[in-house]
């Protein structure tokens, strides 16, 4: 067996307490989208698509687990 088997769970409250916030605001942040102007929800779709390459493609696999050389260039921009 190994050691992880053997160790109880032991539950982490103050990323409980994060994750169980950030999704109560994303739900009451729901009930705004009505109210919105349509830029402005234009604008969250991109800004979502452009963070998640970014995350995935720059500071997840490029960083993170070194899957690929990039240039510098790319770099900056999966930075930014």
């Amino acid at each position: 067996m190994s050691k992880i088997e053997n160790q109880p769970f032991q539950a982490r409250w103050p990323m409980i307490v994060f994750l169980s916030y950030a999704h109560i605001l994303a739900i009451v942040g729901i009930s705004y989208v009505k109210v919105c102007k349509w830029q402005t929800i234009v604008l969250s779709l991109v800004l979502g698509f452009w963070s998640g390459i970014g995350v995935t493609g720059g500071a997840h696999r490029l960083w993170a687990h070194r899957s690929y050389k990039a240039h510098w260039t790319v770099s900056t921009f999966l930075m930014l």
